[in-house]
């Protein structure tokens, strides 16, 4: 049933696939394998790699694939988003956006190890420039280093970290030099230690870190009431500290078989707690979430059978 074109592949139906298509816009029918592998425009996002950098094995394949982890304690999340983003990769307009936001960037970009080690290491590199500043003028503001580079360190690091002055002279016998050094290291150590406070301060306050003791059920359930099915999980908080104004909102993650891209992100209405109302939840109790399972539900099959009529 399937042929090869110059303009594509196509489907047993007649519809040529699109370059980045996995299922037939027109019949639904999912394209081959051997087709997926040929060359063509590159997915905006495709699988991604576990947290040990390896791809999904056979094992996960049959346990299912999920687009957002459960491996915490008690089978919770642990906020890794099973999704890599292929086209924000080697794309020099991508890193354009991102020197945009160089902040954000280097907070989300990298782990708390290495943002520490490139604290230090900033550090330590001023510790030295000034040191080496401040062996060049020790003659001129008797600052008594001797030609000692140790002197000249030790000098620049009380400075800059103000845990005491060794200098023989504070004054530093009155040079010009001595007063725009010890203004611009001051003035350096003032906007390098905003910018790691602020920064370990963010890395640190994470709303992901505090949704750790949010807990969700294992298993959603289908109920039926008085005919009409709704969709009913329930959500809790583990710690004695409640949340306020805490708000929930559901997406369901389905395939998309008219459109060129294999999943979409549609939003769920909720009955309960009311989304009109801002979905908010109260977490000092367990909470029901329900969601009505309609024609406008993206459960519904009815939702998927007007969706093709479109």
């Amino acid at each position: 049933g399937y042929s090869s074109e110059e303009e594509g592949e196509a489907c047993e139906c007649g519809n040529i696939f699109m370059p980045d298509a996995v299922y037939c816009r027109k019949c639904g029918l999912k394209r081959p394998e051997d087709d997926l592998a040929s060359p063509g425009a590159p997915p905006i996002w495709s699988w991604s790699r576990d947290r040990w950098g390896t791809w999904p094995g056979k094992a996960q394949e049959q346990k299912g694939f999920r687009f957002l982890d459960r491996d915490a304690p008690l089978g919770q999340s642990l906020g890794v988003w099973n999704v890599r983003r292929l086209a924000c990769e080697g794309k020099r307009e991508i890193q354009r956006l991102y020197m945009r936001d160089i902040y954000h960037t280097f907070i989300d970009g990298s782990s708390m190890t290495a943002q520490l080690l490139i604290y230090s290491a900033t550090y330590i590199s001023c510790f030295l420039c000034f040191a080496v500043l401040y062996l060049l003028i020790s003659d001129a503001c008797a600052l008594g280093m001797d030609g000692k580079f140790v002197r000249a360190y030790y000098l620049s690091l009380q400075t800059m970290v103000t845990i005491g002055y060794g200098a023989p002279d504070p004054y530093y016998n009155d040079c010009w030099e001595g007063t725009i050094l010890l203004t611009c290291q001051s003035l350096i150590a003032y906007f390098l230690n905003a910018l790691v406070i602020g920064a370990v301060f963010v890395r640190l306050t994470r709303p992901q870190a505090r949704a750790n003791t949010i807990l969700f059920s294992h298993k959603a359930v289908i109920q039926e009431i008085d005919g009409a099915h709704y969709l009913v999980f329930q959500v809790c908080e583990a710690k004695a500290h409640d949340l306020i104004q805490a708000h929930v909102t559901c997406y369901c993650i389905r395939h998309d078989r008219k459109g060129e891209q294999a999943y979409q992100a549609i939003p769920m209405r909720l009955q309960q707690p009311d989304d009109e109302h801002g979905g908010m939840l109260l977490l000092t109790l367990p909470s029901k979430v329900v969601h009505r399972i309609d024609n406008w539900s993206p459960l519904s099959p009815a939702f998927d059978a007007e969706r093709r009529q479109r």
